[in-house]
């Protein structure tokens, strides 16, 4: 591969963060909400971290933390992130909802 090959694959010469791109590509407003959806998911995961502490042998309140905490790592601002817009990305941060749903609704 050539030096123009390797530019034309796409933007993979920098990191990204997730933040700071949201914040330049969809302005103030669109970067609130992920920054909120962090904050809640905090909150969240420190009750039911409380709540399992008073009740040890609750597998499901165990479940939701590990699937909870993947979004937290996922999201974690100070990281280097790749594009959001990016598919593959996209993947690694939904696909764990799914399994989110499955839990609260059937287990």
């Amino acid at each position: 591969m050539n030096q123009n090959e390797i530019n034309l694959s796409g933007c993979s010469t920098h990191p990204h963060n997730l933040y700071l791109q949201l914040l330049s590509e969809v302005g103030l407003v669109g970067a609130i909400i992920p920054v909120l959806f962090q904050f809640l998911l905090i909150l969240f995961i420190t009750k039911l971290i409380i709540t399992l502490y008073k009740d040890k042998q609750n597998n499901k309140l165990k479940c939701e933390i590990l699937i909870l905490s993947t979004f937290l790592i996922s999201l974690f601002p100070i990281i280097p992130s790749g594009n959001f817009f990016n598919n593959w990305l996209n993947f690694i941060y939904f696909y764990p909802l799914g399994f989110y749903f499955y839990i609260k609704k059937n287990v």
